[in-house]
């Protein structure tokens, strides 16, 4: 069975022993799946009632302003999880979640500032 980008790099991330498929970062891998479903789909769907090119679907779809839009998104979530990350018991584990979550935090912002 073929795998989806998503899927190659959550694979070789794990097998990397970078990440673990728990709690918060299973949930973001899900995330990360199904919205890459749904971008396979639409092109799939665009293919058939468009005469547009394949190379030209991925410059309207996935241009700067939608990068803009799908970034910003991630940016809430991100802060929703931090958030919310005071519903962790364990403290050691919390404390290196909420570090993890803000250093995401801060990468966003900052890809956010380059397209602006």
């Amino acid at each position: 069975m073929r795998k989806t980008a998503v899927e190659w790099l959550i694979d070789m991330l794990v097998k990397e022993n970078e990440i673990t498929l728990k709690g918060e970062n299973y949930k973001l891998f899900e995330i990360a799946k199904q919205m890459e479903n749904e971008q396979i789909i639409d092109a799939y769907e665009t293919s058939h009632i468009s005469m547009m090119t394949a190379k030209q679907y991925y410059n309207e779809t996935f241009n700067k302003e939608n990068m803009k839009e799908i970034l910003e998104r991630l940016l809430t979530d991100t802060e929703e999880m931090i958030n919310e990350s005071s519903l962790i018991g364990d403290d050691n584990y919390r404390v290196g979640y909420v570090q993890a979550l803000l250093n995401m935090k801060s990468s966003l912002e900052f890809e956010l500032n380059k397209l602006s």
